[in-house]
């Protein structure tokens, strides 16, 4: 018996039945998609797309992570720390960064700094300018209503003159293309239909649940909060030096950071979770608008990159069929028999398409077996498919194929209890 046969080893994706919320945040040259436990971090290298799937780091018991406004800061600070972790891999795989990952009190101390920054930046700056305008005789006291309102003001011109000002620097441009991408993808991935650079193309580029939109959030519910409690603070106590009573006023405002964070992280989700009408869209306006200063059109090497980092779940991808010489149902690993002269790898690229439906990006070689080397020639040529979007399946006439997602863990489960016998899927799971 002398036969050759091409089989593919398709680890990966496609998309849950139940459309979860999905986010992520723009890179140095690629996306990070958080979807589930886990989040994939896509990044062009050398003209590819280099893809990887990490677990979410997460301290927030599930008790906590689903009582609103007390789950905002905490969730926020996981967000910060893997977005952190995810922009320094980034930079390593561009070769601008040591190899060495960002944890302990390196990460500490970057979360440190950042907040430091930001207080400063939002907090520091605002309250001095607005101190100025009362010494022009422009605005009242610290106590009074409209030194907080100049404080907002304040607040929402240094973020648009911020976000203007690192957007004509080139590579925070690039950032904010990629930030549109990771946009158009989540966009095109809510619409239930097969995630492809076409669909994502036609989305537009704002999101309601951006994390612009939850920075001018932030500061509108400051300046309601400002302007409430702090008078309310300083008619209770008032020390008799000015420069204590700032003090003060500062280190309330401080305080008053993570309930404002809170409220606005809630106020984000359920905007994102509106129905579409006319209170959703008046509510999403503000955010959507300043969104055109943080995002950028992306072409379609970056929108490809956002999808890569979206479906990458590593899942693995099985066919269900019928084989007449066992007379029983199998589970294998997509697969196909070589044309006379045909490539392997152009064999797997078809064969992953008829079977499935799915075309892969890239396509990586793993290794070659012979199934029977005492009686047969047969060669079986193993390939990993990734960053996979959906086209259409094309079975041969006498194939009737059921396709199954499921996860590396399952997978190797079924072939150790036995359920899954065929031979190259069980050496494919090695």
């Amino acid at each position: 018996m002398k036969s050759r046969s091409s089989f593919v080893y398709a680890l990966l994706p496609l998309l849950t039945a139940d459309r979860p919320l999905v986010g992520g945040q723009a890179v140095m040259e690629g996306v990070m998609m958080r979807n589930g436990p886990s989040y994939g971090l896509a990044v062009r290298q050398n003209g590819t797309i280099c893809a990887e799937r990490r677990g979410w780091y997460s301290f927030l018991p599930k008790s906590i992570n689903s009582k609103p406004f007390i789950r905002g800061v905490p969730v926020l600070i996981e967000t910060l720390v893997n977005g952190i972790k995810s922009l320094n891999r980034s930079a390593e795989l561009q070769g601008e960064a040591d190899d060495k990952p960002l944890e302990g009190w390196h990460l500490v101390l970057t979360l440190l700094v950042s907040f430091a920054f930001a207080l400063g930046l939002f907090l520091l700056l605002p309250h001095a300018l607005s101190w100025g305008m009362q010494q022009l005789h422009l605005g009242g006291d610290v106590s009074g209503v409209s030194f907080q309102l100049w404080d907002g003001f304040f607040k929402m011109l240094i973020l648009i003159g911020y976000i203007w000002g690192i957007g004509r620097v080139p590579e925070i441009h690039r950032v904010f293309q990629y930030h549109g991408a990771e946009h158009k993808t989540i966009r095109a991935f809510e619409t239930g239909l097969p995630v492809d650079v076409d669909l994502a193309a036609r989305q537009i580029r704002m999101h309601p649940r951006c994390g612009t939109t939850f920075l001018l959030f932030v500061i509108c519910i400051s300046i309601l909060i400002h302007a409430v409690f702090v008078p309310l603070l300083l008619y209770c106590y008032t020390p008799e030096s000015a420069v204590l009573k700032h003090l003060m006023t500062i280190a309330f405002k401080i305080l008053l950071v993570f309930p404002t964070a809170s409220l606005a992280y809630e106020l984000i989700r359920f905007a994102g979770r509106m129905k579409d009408g006319w209170f959703a869209t008046l509510l999403r306006a503000p955010g959507m608008a300043l969104q055109l200063l943080t995002t950028e059109e992306p072409d379609r090497d970056q929108l490809a990159v956002a999808i890569v980092a979206l479906t990458d779940d590593g899942r693995i991808c099985l066919v269900r069929q019928f084989r007449t010489a066992l007379g029983r149902v199998t589970v294998e690993i997509p697969a196909g028999k070589l044309d006379p002269g045909e490539d392997p790898l152009d064999c797997a690229v078809r064969e992953l398409r008829e079977e499935t439906g799915l075309v892969a990006e890239r396509m990586a070689y793993l290794t070659t077996i012979a199934t029977s080397a005492g009686f047969s020639d047969e060669l079986v040529h193993l390939y990993m498919a990734t960053g996979l979007s959906q086209a259409s399946a094309d079975p041969d006439a006498d194939e009737f194929i059921n396709v199954d997602l499921v996860a590396l863990d399952e997978f190797v489960d079924a072939v150790l209890d036995g359920r899954i016998e065929d031979s190259k899927t069980v050496i494919g799971a090695l």
